[in-house]
């Protein structure tokens, strides 16, 4: 950026989907105004108007805004193509899909509005590997598109697609904090003196998450899930039992026998492996 360049600048509220305009480049990185460009307006009854403004709303030269007006409109319309995502259990069960993998810094979603259901990948090619997918899997079309910085905009169907592909292949990454919410939703439930209809329609909420993420992760992953919770079950249950009898025999004098339990079985018989709660 030159003094004296013409730039496309954003205007109104937002860095994108904003009215773009001619501005002159009039000054640079003033010392009390660290960071910002001074530009002068060329069109309309604003021209001529002065005004210091961020650096993020000048996206390119003027001579290159048809690119930033084409990814606008395609955008605008992933966005109306995710409007019925609002709302839903899948988006929920999306949302928690996402979270579970966002260490990988692959994906980023839009939960709510504006834009609710639209994922952003900022590596297609990194990111269609490690999915297990062709990267022509994450090409132009009515469900996504790829920006002027490469980066793949995936209206919801394609983000559905992409969350439920993670699910599948990732299924121990997604489950637990889900079901373990859930559980916690329950319990609250059950145990609520007042409130109840509230309590139940969160629950509810929560049980069509889960069903969804149940459908995306499969039927096999979702029984060994179940299998290892009941393990885990039985576990504590027989945990519980072998310190009542510790503690019961001790209270008849027999401690002796019950240092005997505690020292071999621990004061808990141990949890399996991978527990994480």
């Amino acid at each position: 950026m030159e003094i004296g360049e013409i730039w496309a600048y954003r205007d109104g509220g937002d860095t994108r989907g904003g009215r773009l305009v001619r501005v002159e480049i009039v000054y640079l990185d003033h010392p009390r105004r660290p960071g910002c460009v001074h530009v002068r307006l060329l069109d309309g009854e604003d021209a001529g108007v002065q005004e210091w403004v961020s650096p993020d709303r000048l996206p390119v030269t003027w001579a290159e805004v048809e690119r930033v007006r084409r990814d606008d409109e395609r955008l605008e319309a992933a966005i109306k193509n995710s409007e019925h995502a609002l709302g839903t259990a899948a988006l929920e069960a999306a949302k928690h899909v996402f979270n579970a993998v966002k260490a990988t810094g692959l994906f980023r979603f839009r939960a709510t509005k504006p834009g609710a259901g639209v994922l952003e990948v900022a590596e297609p090619a990194k990111a269609a590997e490690w999915l297990g997918w062709d990267e022509a899997e994450l090409g132009d079309g009515a469900d996504g598109f790829r920006d002027r910085h490469g980066t793949y905009i995936a209206a919801w169907p394609m983000t559905m697609r992409i969350a439920a592909r993670i699910a599948l292949r990732r299924p121990n990454d997604v489950l637990p904090a889900v079901l373990h919410r859930m559980a916690e939703v329950r319990d609250e439930h059950e145990n609520a003196t007042y409130g109840r209809l509230r309590t139940s329609r969160k629950l509810e909420r929560w049980e069509a998450v889960a069903r969804v993420l149940h459908e995306w992760c499969g039927e096999e992953a979702t029984d060994r899930y179940d299998e290892l919770e009941a393990l885990r079950a039985e576990v504590d249950r027989l945990g519980a039992v072998v310190e009542a009898a510790v503690a019961a025999l001790r209270r008849k004098g027999h401690h002796a026998i019950a240092a005997t339990i505690a020292r071999d079985l621990g004061v808990r018989i141990s949890s399996p492996p991978g527990r994480g709660r």
